[in-house]
């Protein structure tokens, strides 16, 4: 046993050095951002800070390293065990590397999408108010891009946004694509793709804006980070980038989903009847996901243990868990931790054994402290919080917890996804922790010592948890810049305090997220992305959408339909957003919904719940929310089961079958429909700011935003399957501003394209060797050869007097002169011919001639 323990004393010793290194290298790494002059005219200068990044987004495999497949080294040559493994290639055993230099997944070979080498991609860090620049360039083999940078507000600067065929084209395979933005808001966010399903396949990375005077400094070690020299401060560097995660392609998870025959994980190549996963259910029995939980990372890396399908044994997977280090120190010094979800489907409980988290910040903004034993983050999330680094301990476990519980007995299903809080000592520096001796446990929670839990789904969780569930509607801000923060459409604070713009009745917007036979939906309407950007190309409007028809959102309408959902707001007026999760496809038949609202963060104002039993299971949505009967939409039907509110209307829905679709709702009270301001429990005082919130099943989540950043912003589920599959909108934010606000010069357009026979004829018709009159109609060419009023049009758009050469030589003859359009006393466009004329073709002589005779009928002649 002594050998034993100096064998391993020997061997930390040794990593001691190693990662002591690394963490002294990786403190002195580039810097992006520096202070630049950006104008100059005769000695007047114009500086601006600017933080440069560059992007390459390539396709890799895990576990490989030099086009050779590696594998976990995990004992030195003597046998003893390495604290961590090293990736050692298969084909050449003593060629081997850390495994920072390999992507690992959760330990399991599949393709992904790779930033600069790694997945999840590099962080990108600016100063509050700096000019942010990412170049992007695409060397996937065969699929386009956009990013998205989740939470900035891309005030003036909407067509950065990141947002295909809504903000911008795609970038295609091989092209560059230069975001240009301000910082702003400072805090935690994240940058992702927002084409396909590329984000959840590695296409994603963390973002960090600093600033000055943060109200919760004084919770954790604060230093000020220089303007000019942009680095983590030692107590603020640790960022977590969580998300669930899969062993294919995110598309193929949705395709299998949608029409490919659903999810056979036992066999899926020869599945048995029985075998098929339909849903996965929470603690409260809802649905959370019609794709089955596999895994999920940290930082992209996590530990896949269970046999795959044709394995009778458990996986021997050895590779290494994401890594956190920390000092221990008299006095203890204080941690501020970034976390990020950027999930498929799940959300994950959070919590780090022995040590409680200090909630300070959610999307960015800063929340008076809240502290919990753990707490729920939904995807596109943000959390930050803060533990002390004062515990004995050399390593424990942060984990990770997908809310999912079995189906038959109800309990929580054992998968957490791991990473370890390294402590370091300050005399002997890193003491590099094996796994096997890390004893930690969860905090024990009991009917007498509960243990709290942030940002719930639901009201609580079954009883035997021993949980006080906290709704983030309870949360509230802090700071000196936001405490006197006008909430929009609020009364003034004082009697000095301006004039009152009220929540009007058609300024409070309804929108309910639920699923449909056209698929995941927002009001019965599937989105379908308009085939121009209509920020970019407004001239493309209406054409580049397809137009929602009456009957989509009338509650009769069962099924829904695809089409372009747009919102129009009035340019800086306040209103008031409902989201709902009620009716058919909703509440306990549908799942909690992350709805994230781009170009804005808004004043969280309340959040209601559906109602549970003593068990903690759904018993029926909440009854705040009206959702009009099919067969008579002055009556509610959001409740019809036997015992509900509405069973006594349960005959209102003999149209659809009984089914409710709730694609109108409104609020059952109806003075709160007429004055939004009147709803009881609204936070005019304090509330939070956000742009991603959870909406709970059979709930609702009450927000406010002040119409001032005019654009197309996308508003949508952030459930990757769900906004897939249409569960999106966009709001055409005031729409007369956004013409001040025209893209850069040279913005690249794209859209449709299709031509006539017509066109294709005159295309055939030209000559490579001379002129002809072919080449001058070519401008009739996008029309119809029955179009004459374009073409008509089109002719009148030239200058008159316009001069077209004419020449041919050789062959039957020579044709020299002019075709001119000039205008005749009676206001008509003539057409004329000039020069002397030899010898014509016949077949160009025939198609003048009908041209001609397309002209007269138009009022045009040609003399």
């Amino acid at each position: 046993m002594l050998i034993k323990t100096s064998i391993r004393l020997f061997i930390t010793t040794l990593i001691c050095v190693v990662v002591s290194t690394k963490l002294v290298q990786s403190a002195s790494d580039e810097t992006f951002c520096k202070r630049e002059v950006i104008f100059e005219y005769f000695g007047w200068r114009i500086h601006r800070t600017i933080c440069e990044y560059w992007l390459r987004v390539h396709h890799a495999f895990t576990l490989a390293y030099e086009n050779d497949r590696v594998v976990p080294k995990c004992t030195f040559p003597g046998g003893a065990p390495r604290p961590t493994c090293l990736a050692c290639k298969i084909q050449n055993s003593s060629d081997c590397t850390v495994y920072e230099n390999v992507i690992t997944g959760d330990g399991i070979y599949r393709r992904v999408i790779a930033i600069n080498g790694t997945t999840p991609g590099p962080k990108i860090e600016a100063k509050l108010g700096a000019q942010v620049v990412v170049h992007v360039k695409n060397d996937l083999i065969d699929e386009a891009i956009t990013i998205h940078w989740h939470g900035m507000f891309q005030f003036k600067t909407g067509f950065m946004d990141g947002v295909p065929m809504v903000t911008q084209c795609p970038i295609l395979g091989g092209q560059s694509f230069t975001y240009r933005f301000k910082a702003d808001p400072a805090g935690t966010f994240f940058y992702h793709a927002h084409t396909g399903a590329h984000r959840n396949d590695g296409l994603t990375g963390p973002m960090v804006v600093y600033e000055d005077e943060e109200p919760n400094k004084g919770r954790y070690s604060f230093r000020r980070v220089p303007e000019d020299n942009i680095r983590a401060p030692p107590m603020d560097h640790h960022t977590i980038m969580l998300q669930d995660w899969s062993h294919r392609p995110t598309r193929e998870v949705f395709l299998i989903q949608n029409g490919g025959g659903g999810f056979y994980p036992e066999n899926p190549f020869f599945p048995e009847g029985t075998s098929r996963v339909f849903n996965t259910r929470g603690p409260d029995n809802v649905a959370i996901a019609g794709i089955p939980y596999e895994s999920g990372t940290i930082n992209g890396r996590g530990r896949y243990t269970k046999p795959l399908f044709f394995q009778d044994s458990p996986n021997s997977n050895l590779v290494p868990y994401e890594r956190f280090y920390v000092t221990r120190n008299t006095p203890a010094w204080r941690y501020r931790f970034r976390m990020i979800c950027n999930s498929i489907q799940y959300a994950y409980r959070v919590s780090i054994d022995a040590h409680p988290l200090t909630v300070i910040a959610s999307d960015g903004f800063d929340i008076d402290p809240v502290e919990v034993q753990s707490l729920i983050i939904n995807p596109g999330e943000r959390y930050d919080f803060v533990i002390t680094a004062d515990k004995p301990g050399q390593a424990y476990w942060l984990r990770a917890e997908s809310l999912v519980y079995t189906m038959d007995d109800g309990v929580p299903i054992d998968e957490d996804v791991l990473a370890i809080l390294q402590y370091i000592d300050p005399l002997t520096g890193v003491i590099q922790s094996f796994e096997d001796d890390i004893v930690s446990v969860p905090h024990p929670c009991t009917a007498t010592s509960k243990c709290k839990v942030l940002n719930c789904p639901f009201t609580n969780f079954p009883p035997d948890r021993h949980t006080q569930c906290i709704s983030i509607g309870d949360v509230k801000r802090v700071g000196v810049a936001n405490r006197w923060e006008k909430v929009p459409g609020s009364p003034p604070m004082s009697f000095f305090g301006g004039p009152w713009d009220p929540i009007d009745a058609d300024e409070q917007i309804f929108l309910n997220f639920h699923f449909l036979n056209s698929g995941p939906a927002i009001n019965g309407k599937s989105f379908v992305a308009p085939t121009s950007p209509p920020l970019t190309q407004p001239d493309s409007v209406p054409e580049a959408f397809e137009t929602c028809d009456f009957s989509c959102d009338q509650d009769d309408s069962a099924d829904g339909c695809k089409c372009t959902n747009v919102q129009e707001l009035k340019y800086n007026e306040p209103y008031q957003f409902v989201f709902s999760n009620a009716g058919v496809g909703g509440a306990n038949g549908g799942a909690p919904h992350p709805v994230h609202m781009h170009g804005h963060s808004f004043v969280v104002m309340k959040v209601g719940f559906s109602e549970l039993d003593q068990n903690g299971k759904f018993v029926k949505a909440n009854d705040d929310i009206c959702c009009p009967c099919p067969d008579d939409e002055t009556k509610c039907c959001t409740n019809i089961q036997p015992g509900g509110t509405d069973f006594g209307n349960v005959g209102l829905t003999i149209s659809t079958r009984g089914r409710v679709p709730c694609n109108n709702p409104r609020w059952r009270n109806n003075n709160w429909n007429i004055l939004p301001n009147s709803i009881p429990g609204l936070n005019f005082k304090d509330p939070i700011r956000k742009d991603t919130i959870i909406v709970p099943a059979g709930g609702y989540a009450v927000v406010r935003i002040q119409a001032d950043n005019p654009g197309w912003w996308f508003l949508h589920c952030h459930v990757e399957i769900h906004a897939l599959g249409g569960m999106t909108m966009m709001l055409n934010e005031a729409p007369r501003m956004q013409k001040r606000l025209p893209p850069p010069r040279d913005f690249p357009t794209c859209g449709n394209f299709d031509w006539s026979a017509f066109a294709h004829y005159i295309a055939a018709k030209r000559t490579l060797r001379r002129q002809s009159v072919f080449d001058f109609f070519e401008l009739l060419s996008k029309y119809d050869n029955d179009d004459f009023m374009k073409a008509g049009s089109k002719m009148k758009e030239m200058k008159l007097g316009t001069s077209i050469p004419r020449r041919t030589s050789g062959g039957a003859g020579t044709l020299n002169g002019n075709i001119q359009l000039s205008r005749t006393a009676d206001g008509r466009i003539s057409l004329s011919s000039t020069g002397r004329t030899e010898a014509i073709d016949a077949e160009e002589n025939t198609f003048m001639q009908g041209i001609e005779a397309m002209f007269k009928a138009k009022g045009t002649s040609r003399k």
